[in-house]
């Protein structure tokens, strides 16, 4: 998650919502750690429960559409991507991203 965090520029207190798989427990214990680590305002939400029945789905809910609002201005993110490091830096991927102004 703190390559996440470099590649946006984004602040530690930043409000940020993720939306991810349910992954086996342990999976999912070290990414909570590393999330609430990087991040100190996060909520973090698994659509579909958190058992370990739910990990072991065929689908996965991950969000291709990011906004992330800052102090002057909203950044729209749309990739291909998930959110895994992997498909971000070493995938032929695709992202477009524009900060617009608050108004």
């Amino acid at each position: 998650v703190k390559w996440l965090k470099r590649a946006l520029q984004l602040r530690r207190n930043i409000p940020i919502t993720f939306c991810m798989h349910p992954w086996k427990r342990r999976a999912r214990e070290e990414m909570l750690a590393s999330i609430h680590e990087t991040f100190r305002n996060v909520v973090v939400h698994f659509p579909g429960g958190v058992d370990d029945a739910a990990a072991n789905k065929s689908s996965s809910v991950h969000s291709k559409l990011m906004l992330l609002e800052f102090d002057d201005r909203l950044r729209v993110c749309i990739s291909s991507a998930n959110a895994m490091r992997l498909h971000w830096c070493f995938r032929n991927e695709v992202v477009w991203v524009q900060d617009f102004p608050l108004a």
